[in-house]
């Protein structure tokens, strides 16, 4: 789970810290003011160690090019702290400033001792590799010079998945490229991951139709065809729907938001799930009814799986009717246009309506300018993580 998130001259968010006491956190706030930014940071960090050593130049490169507009002479940094078990814990940051090489560490601390530790810089070719260090005996050793970090131990921090999806790339025919298929972050291979499941994991593709029957009540079931990938001689998967009334409906005729609630759900049962699951614009296309249905399920999903947390972005109050108070929070502009976030329980009038309302009743009467006149939004505590020096 993922506890903390700090933010320095990152796109908008110049400085921002965000925590998470809950395993399912949304997101509110007026667009641009740097809810996805947030989603964007966490998921780049995640991938840093299992992309080490799959470009030359490193994907460690591009933050820079997320320094904040206009900021010419700052430091950017992005961190997260988060723990994987109740024993072990991680942090990963990434800096750069003008005069020194972009870099990162990443660290896994166990039982409150330090692990391991990487270090990730450029050599004088700008290949990136990675140094690790080892904690024995009270002290950091240096083990040597790595092209990358070693598999297992990268996999440990790869457990995100970033979710932007378009209803056209959802509905797509795709052929198999990696076995086994995935959904991509755009929807991409919906129908091919799908197809997937159903051949080789039927009970768990059951499970997904069940819950997909819970948030589009009036769909029987889905089923698939071939046709012609776009651009190509192949042929690829497509979804086809049944409704009650008329069967057979094909992807591209289904409405955008059916498909991205379908999208969801492979992705959050799929038989290679993500620990933490990054959601942009959850209400995308759903009726106030499924959106509600979808957080349902999702709370279900949680109480399943121990190890999965949702974070999400959303327009929506009637997302936020089925939340809890300490599960929302609140971005807005300041009048520079850098971001300012806070918790929705740091409202100065939350504790005399919190009995009276639900936490979309409060937001949709309080808004989203509340947060600018705070002179600065208190961090929740997050479980402490240990860091290395």
């Amino acid at each position: 789970m993922i506890h903390r998130a700090k933010f320095q001259n990152f796109k908008a968010l110049r400085d921002v810290e965000v925590t998470f006491d809950s395993r399912l956190t949304v997101l509110v706030g007026p667009n641009g003011s740097g809810k996805t930014s947030v989603l964007q940071g966490i998921h780049s960090l995640s991938q840093l160690a299992v992309l080490s050593g799959s470009d030359p130049e490193y994907p460690l490169t591009t933050f820079k090019e997320y320094l904040s507009l206009g900021i010419t002479s700052a430091e950017l940094e992005v961190e997260m702290e988060g723990s994987r078990s109740e024993s072990e814990n991680y942090s990963t940051t990434v800096s750069w400033s003008p005069n020194k090489p972009i870099s990162s560490t990443l660290s896994i601390n166990t039982d409150n001792t330090p692990k391991h530790l990487w270090q990730m810089f450029p050599d004088s070719e700008r290949q990136y590799f990675a140094v690790l260090y080892k904690y024995t005996n009270e002290q950091w050793s240096r083990l040597g010079r790595v092209e990358q970090v070693p598999p297992d131990d990268a996999r440990r921090f790869d457990f995100t998945a970033f979710i932007r999806f378009s209803a056209g790339q959802l509905a797509a025919p795709t052929l198999i490229r990696s076995y086994p298929p995935q959904v991509a972050k755009d929807g991409l291979g919906l129908a091919a991951t799908l197809s997937h499941i159903k051949s080789k994991y039927p009970e768990r593709f059951d499970a997904i139709i069940d819950a997909f029957r819970r948030v589009i009540p009036n769909v029987k079931g889905v089923r698939f065809d071939k046709a012609r990938v776009p651009q190509s001689e192949f042929y690829g998967d497509i979804l086809l729907v049944d409704y009650t009334g008329v069967n057979g409906v094909k992807a591209s005729h289904v409405s955008s938001g059916t498909l991205f609630a379908l999208g969801l759900l492979t992705v959050a049962l799929g038989q290679d799930a993500a620990n933490v699951i990054l959601l942009d614009d959850l209400d995308h296309g759903l009726h106030p009814k499924a959106q509600m249905e979808l957080i349902s399920v999702f709370r279900n999903l949680i109480e399943q799986n121990s190890d999965l947390q949702i974070i999400a972005t959303s327009h929506s109050p009637y997302i936020l009717q089925q939340l809890e108070w300490n599960e929302v929070r609140v971005s807005e502009l300041r009048d520079d246009g850098s971001v300012i976030c806070a918790r929705l329980e740091d409202h100065p009038e939350v504790e005399r309506w919190r009995e009276a309302m639900t936490p979309g009743e409060f937001w949709s009467h309080t808004g989203d300018d509340w947060v600018k006149k705070l002179d600065r939004p208190k961090p929740e505590q997050p479980q402490p993580a240990a860091t290395a020096p």
